[in-house]
């Protein structure tokens, strides 16, 4: 079963997010809702890994649905 992360950078999931969540949930996805505000990538001698502030606990996900990366960035910054 894939562990889909739906990214958004919301308190709580908005509608849409939460519908997409649901709706990956119906397919037999594991959905899950993530900031990228808290989410930590670690590369530690040719491992990487994602982790999930401030438990620090490690995430393992299969997919990204990205619905924004928050207020702060645009795809020009993204791509620079």
């Amino acid at each position: 079963m894939p562990r889909i992360a739906v990214v958004a950078d919301f308190p709580t999931p908005t509608w849409t997010a939460r519908q997409l969540i649901l709706a990956l949930e119906s397919l037999g996805a594991t959905a899950i809702y993530l900031r990228p505000s808290e989410v930590i990538a670690s590369i530690e001698g040719g491992t990487s890994r994602f982790l999930i502030a401030p438990t620090m606990s490690e995430i393992h996900i299969d997919g990204v649905l990205l619905r924004d990366l928050g207020t702060t960035v645009t795809i020009e910054l993204l791509l620079r």
